[in-house]
């Protein structure tokens, strides 16, 4: 019994330094844009399972290791694009992926905090450059929510996703809606969109946040029956309904849809020069690859002869 006592507490000190205690954020002080749990996805179109959390960055912004642990994969992950993989002693493994470049390899070992990647947006990112960071316990089999890890929470937009308890989509201004028991919010109702919580949100992302908006607050249901259903006609009636400008009310609407109209188009447009940006970035190194080859083979060709 002694020996074997004697045995682990040798395995013990010879050990890696690199058991977990909790994640550092990938990205310190950014901000988290989609969480954990099921989302409508920016790409394919379609309701799925978010595996991982989304974290804000630029193009080439730096990655770090959320904890220490070997690199057990670095290279290009399919729909994730570029990614890392590292694995803690524990078995908590964290990935990260559409990074634009790896800085690690495989089998390398890495502390909490080290720089490893740079973020991107390869493979099936949206639109906008961002980080999707996992965790994963078990050797990596049971993905689980990065934000109960976290050394530090991080910020989130408005629209990120379900918080913690899973209790569905947070409404503008990063809180979950407080519901009555009828199931409906009773905040004030706004209607005039947070433009700055739709970055790096799709098109489907925003008008689903913007209808669950309305169609979940008891204060638009009064204002909207109150006026009654002619809009037109209340409108050019000027009709005062429990205190409520009804003339008002409905220009502020039209009013908040054409702004919220004309931003995603003029992002589109943004998105569209940036995707031509970058194929005429990737015809010019194209070219200047092919001039290379050209030139090699006239070289070779001038030496043969010169023989």
């Amino acid at each position: 019994m002694m020996r074997i006592m004697l045995t682990g507490l040798m395995l013990m000190a010879s050990a890696p330094a690199w058991a977990l205690s909790c994640l550092q954020p990938p990205i310190p002080g950014t901000t988290i844009t989609s969480n954990f749990g099921l989302r409508f996805h920016p790409v394919h179109k379609t309701w799925r399972s978010h595996n991982g959390t989304d974290m804000r960055a630029t193009m080439y912004t730096k990655v770090n290791a959320a904890h220490a642990g070997q690199v057990t994969f670095s290279g290009y992950m399919g729909g994730g694009g570029n990614a890392v993989i590292v694995l803690g002693q524990d078995g908590t493994q964290t990935r990260y992926l559409h990074l634009s470049k790896s800085g690690v390899r495989p089998g390398m070992i890495v502390a909490a905090g080290q720089q490893i990647a740079l973020s991107g947006n390869t493979g099936h990112a949206s639109a906008a450059p961002h980080l999707h960071f996992e965790s994963r316990l078990d050797g990596g089999t049971r993905p689980v929510d990065a934000r109960s890890m976290l050394c530090q929470s991080l910020p989130e937009k408005n629209g990120a996703g379900p918080d913690k308890s899973g209790n569905g989509s947070p409404a503008p201004g990063g809180q979950a809606n407080p519901t009555s028991s009828s199931g409906t919010a009773d905040a004030s109702f706004n209607s005039t969109p947070d433009f700055n919580g739709f970055e790096g949100m799709s098109d489907q992302d925003i008008f689903k946040i913007e209808t669950e908006r309305r169609f979940l607050n008891s204060d638009w249901h009064i204002k909207m029956g109150g006026c009654g259903n002619d809009i037109n006609q209340t409108a050019i009636d000027g009709q005062v309904h429990e205190g409520v400008d009804c003339k008002k009310f409905f220009r502020q609407e039209l009013l908040s849809m054409s702004a919220l109209q004309n931003w995603i188009a003029e992002r589109k447009m943004l998105s569209k020069e940036r995707v031509e940006a970058m194929r005429a970035t990737r015809a010019v190194d194209q070219i200047k690859a092919s001039k290379v080859v050209n030139l090699d083979a006239l070289r070779s060709a001038a030496l043969r002869s010169a023989k």
